[in-house]
């Protein structure tokens, strides 16, 4: 546990701080020490209830023990540890986990992931940057509804499916499944071996898709 429970604390939580260096205002700010073990059990025991549900099931089950274990609000090093203890660990779905995390527990707007290869990574994404330092594997962004999504590296099959806003920017490749069933939001693919005909999912619906900024794909139709 670090000596300054605030480290990280992005900017907009200025106004919780009062003149002094390290004096906090507590009426108007206060954080709970919480023991890391908290955090895990609370993964395991949602990964034991989560394991023959869908995604949006899965999803509303880890908000929900986020919220029975009281865990109190993240920093980036703290969900970084997390997907660091957890990610040898074969289990596709813990990216829902990780994306439950950032939505109910990260107050900052910009959070930066260390870690690559993780299915489901931004799901039901809203309102927040997460940058992902690498590659992604499936379903990345899926049933996004707000926000950015920033793939440093490369992603792979159904990106962006049922999503319904935001923004989803690969600087790398995508394999296929481009958009399944997108009903809404915005995919950039910067790599160089994109073929929209063959890559863009047949059942991608509305929305935006573009090529190194060139739009190639609109609500169901290829440009």
């Amino acid at each position: 546990m670090k000596d300054n429970l605030f480290d990280g604390v992005g900017e907009e939580w200025n106004d919780y701080f009062e003149t002094g260096k390290d004096k906090i205002n507590k009426e108007k700010f206060e954080r709970e020490k919480y023991d890391f073990s908290d955090l895990l059990n609370c993964y395991e025991k949602w990964r034991e209830e989560a394991i023959n549900q869908g995604v949006l099931d899965a999803y509303q089950i880890a908000a929900k023990f986020l919220k029975e274990y009281e865990i109190p609000f993240l920093s980036e090093k703290e969900i970084n540890e997390l997907i660091e203890e957890v990610e040898e660990k074969e289990y596709s779905y813990k990216g829902i986990f990780f994306s439950a995390m950032i939505n109910e527990l990260y107050k900052n707007k910009e959070i930066h992931i260390s870690s690559d290869k993780i299915n489901y990574l931004g799901c039901c994404f809203r309102n927040k940057k997460i940058v992902i330092e690498g590659d992604c594997e499936n379903w990345t962004g899926v049933y996004m509804k707000s926000g950015e999504i920033v793939i440093e590296g490369d992603c792979e099959g159904w990106t962006g499916e049922y999503m319904t806003g935001g923004e989803i920017i690969v600087k790398g490749n995508c394999e296929n499944g481009l958009g399944d069933t997108m009903k809404g939001g915005k995919i950039k693919i910067y790599g160089d071996n994109f073929d929209p005909k063959k890559q863009i999912s047949i059942f991608a619906k509305k929305g935006e898709i573009y090529h190194k900024d060139e739009l190639v794909w609109k609500d169901g139709e290829l440009i």
